[in-house]
């Protein structure tokens, strides 16, 4: 086996199908892809890194990762949100 892991270009995201289109060395496929969040969260590409593992070249799958500015930004909203009961 010859198993390798590597950033591409992200293209498109397909919720319903589980599927990202990608760009790699000038070529484009798909594959299925695994991200461990809210579904609804996958609307925009420029948000997140997208890894795929090859074995002999052939897509077998993606990870999904937020990228980091963007999950700077979240969490200093969330850190400024405050939820509470005023009696």
């Amino acid at each position: 086996m010859n198993i390798t892991v590597e950033q591409v270009e992200l293209i498109k995201i397909n919720v319903d199908k589980s599927t990202i289109s990608f760009k790699r060395n000038g070529l484009t496929a798909s594959v299925k892809f695994i991200y461990y969040g809210s579904r609804s969260d996958l609307t925009a590409t420029s948000a997140f890194n997208a890894y795929v593992v090859f074995n002999k070249s052939v897509p077998v799958v993606s990870f999904l990762t937020l990228k980091e500015d963007i999950a700077r930004m979240i969490e200093q909203r969330n850190n400024n949100f405050f939820c509470g009961i005023v009696g």
